[in-house]
């Protein structure tokens, strides 16, 4: 994301109307901003970032011409590493600038740092550039002695911080900020699939990395000699191939991604930055491109794949489509032979459900032996990524790869008046006839989990992080906001705790610590558990993930018996009230949903300490004694 880029337009043409600025503050209210705020709205449009997701503050920074960043914290340092598409500044005082965050942020696109105090603060902040303008407001130093202890040193103080910010403004006004293209934003996600020998298909003049060997898509554009429709390249020969808004304008879609996958090495990345065709005009539409001879999405490129390659899924994004015309695609080129026997398991369900047919999978395979290759179909195929049990793993959203299974299993894991009262794990096992002899589910990380994590800047100091997942989709297992926020208040005073926020997006958030809602994939959000010391949870997915990877887990439950749900073993342990009515989801024969008595009393009933003495019973005391000496204890 720090490399320049020489495919640049000026930002005006790109937003209509006047510069705008955008304010985002770590308290997320214009209060903390003081008079800058009135200051700006008299020369520009402002907008205030009033909370929401690392997308949200980005769509945000993207619509403005500069962003005004006051106080230092989780958003402010991962912001810094986004592709850079304004003016940034950074207001910080003496304090924040000793803070160990600071070393965390991304300085190449910070143009202009205000610090309050008299510190030298350049010689105090790592990796901190010229291209970052340093501006120090000395409250001193505009104040007589004689001035220092009456209002108005403060008054001069502001007064000053005024002058010089307002001398700021008017100068970015004059200079037009200029700004990559939208390529870009993708290219500085993908960049992380992109190490080792590879090549850049299609590069123009923008490499996705400086060493990549780039190829024009010139030649590679149809009616050329048959010599050049062939990369001359060795197969096996790179550890892959990069290619954006390329693939649209090649004839034989197919036959161009058997040549790419032929040149990547086993374990290489097919990396693809493509327009999407639900967003982008259609070819043969008035306002296609006319040098396209296909419009895709990801569903086409998967099944062309599909003809003559193997393949683990390793990143898909959509959701940009509708701000940017475009879809990314990573795959991971396997090369392995597929015995004849194949057997097809296939799972359609949420998270939890998912993840919970692991051992049986295990199981099975152990019974098949390696002569015979099992093949799974899930919703959520990274989850078994880099599985020894499983010789090929897709997703249910795509079309099949091959139909030829000597034997299909077909996975039902909604739950029946019969099988409401069997375990997630036992009731797999026995829809797939295999005998269990590990009932703990399992993820197998590898080298892309531990490049994910590297993103959401987790503390590496000794301080407990603890996750919480306070969102579950059925109103009847839910736990008041409130308490959530009234616990996180105490885990992080009497602890001393760093609160990680999980979970879907749009889901509720409480403002503590590191917000992850909405932000991380299923097997990235695994393996932000895998470096917690605890998680807190409703009956969600979450609870089997961390199951999974081994992390200890304080469950909430209510409508669920939360022995049918949590998995067995050392740190474990389920607040459940004693609700008369507790458990309904296992006896009532009709929608649990909702609370069936309409007072949800089981949820209720489930205090704040409650929970808070399960945590301390599950951190256990050599935890609690290598707390830092700060943090207050029972």
């Amino acid at each position: 994301m720090r490399g320049e880029t020489n495919n640049t337009v000026d930002i005006i043409s790109l937003q209509p109307g006047r510069a705008k600025i955008g304010f985002f503050s770590v308290r997320y209210d214009i209060k903390n901003l003081d008079e800058i705020y009135e200051l700006a709205g008299t020369k520009f449009p402002v907008e205030v970032f009033g909370g929401g997701t690392l997308r949200d503050a980005f769509e945000l920074m993207k619509s403005s011409t500069i962003c005004w960043f006051k106080g230092l914290g989780e958003l402010m340092v991962r912001a810094s590493h986004f592709p850079k598409v304004c003016r940034n500044i950074v207001r910080l005082d003496e304090n924040e600038i000793r803070s160990e965050l600071v070393g965390k942020i991304n300085w190449q696109n910070i143009d202009t740092l205000i610090v309050d105090g008299p510190a030298a603060a350049r010689g105090h902040i790592p990796d901190i550039g010229e291209q970052t303008q340093v501006i120090t407001i000395d409250p001193d130093s505009s104040v007589a002695p004689e001035e220092c202890n009456n209002d108005s040193g403060t008054k001069n103080y502001r007064s000053q911080v005024i002058s010089r910010v307002n001398e700021l403004l008017l100068e970015f006004e004059r200079r037009p900020f200029r700004y990559n293209k939208e390529t870009d934003f993708s290219r500085g996600i993908l960049a992380q699939y992109c190490r080792g020998r590879g090549l850049d298909v299609g590069r123009g003049d923008n490499k996705i990395q400086p060493d990549a060997i780039g190829v024009d898509i010139a030649d590679m554009a149809n009616g050329v000699t048959p010599e050049v429709r062939r990369l001359p390249f060795e197969d096996e020969s790179m550890d892959y191939l990069f290619s954006s808004r390329c693939l649209e304008a090649l004839e034989d879609t197919g036959g161009v991604l058997a040549e790419w996958m032929r040149v990547l090495r086993p374990g290489g990345n097919l990396v693809l930055h493509l327009l999407h065709k639900n967003v982008y005009p259609k070819v043969e539409t008035p306002a296609a491109n006319p040098t396209h001879k296909h419009s895709l999405n990801p569903n086409f490129v998967l099944a062309a794949l599909s003809e003559t390659n193997d393949y683990d899924i390793l990143h898909i994004d959509e959701s940009n489509a509708g701000s940017e015309h475009s879809f990314s695609l990573v795959v991971r080129k396997l090369h392995r032979e597929l015995p004849q026997r194949k057997v097809l398991v296939e799972c359609h369900a949420a998270i939890g459900d998912v993840i919970c047919i692991e051992p049986a999978i295990r199981a099975l395979k152990r019974e098949l032996g390696e002569d015979v290759a099992l093949i799974l179909r899930v919703t959520h195929p990274e989850l078994f990524r880099n599985h020894p049990s499983v010789r090929r793993v897709e997703n249910t959203m795509f079309p099949p790869r091959c139909n030829d299974h000597e034997k299909k299993i077909e996975l039902s894991v909604k739950p029946t008046k019969q099988n409401r009262r069997s375990h997630l794990v036992d009731r797999a096992a026995e829809q797939i006839g295999v005998t269990l002899y590990d009932r703990i589910p399992r993820l197998y990380p590898d080298q892309w989990d531990k490049m994910m994590l590297d993103k959401f800047h987790l503390p590496d100091s000794g301080r407990l992080k603890i996750a919480i997942s306070p969102h579950v989709r059925w109103p009847s297992r839910q736990w008041a906001a409130s308490k959530w926020t009234q616990l996180c208040t105490m885990l992080e005073k009497h602890l001393g705790a760093t609160i990680i926020q999980l979970g879907a997006a749009g889901t509720y958030t409480g403002g503590f610590g590191i917000d992850l809602v909405g932000q991380t994939s299923p097997r990235e959000a695994a393996t932000v558990l895998s470096r917690c010391d605890l998680l807190v949870s409703l009956d969600t997915g979450l609870a089997h993930l961390a199951a999974a990877v081994g992390t200890p887990c304080v469950g909430i439950f209510g409508p669920i018996y939360p022995e049918l749900r949590m998995h067995p073993g050392l740190g474990r342990a389920v607040i459940a009230a004693e609700a008369e009515c507790r458990g309904c989801f296992h006896w009532y024969d009709g929608d649990v949903r909702s609370c069936p008595k309409g007072h949800h009393e089981c949820m209720r009933l489930i205090s704040e300490e409650s929970v808070l003495k399960a945590i301390y019973k599950v951190l256990g005391q050599n935890k609690l004694r290598n707390l830092p000496q700060t943090a207050e204890r029972h």
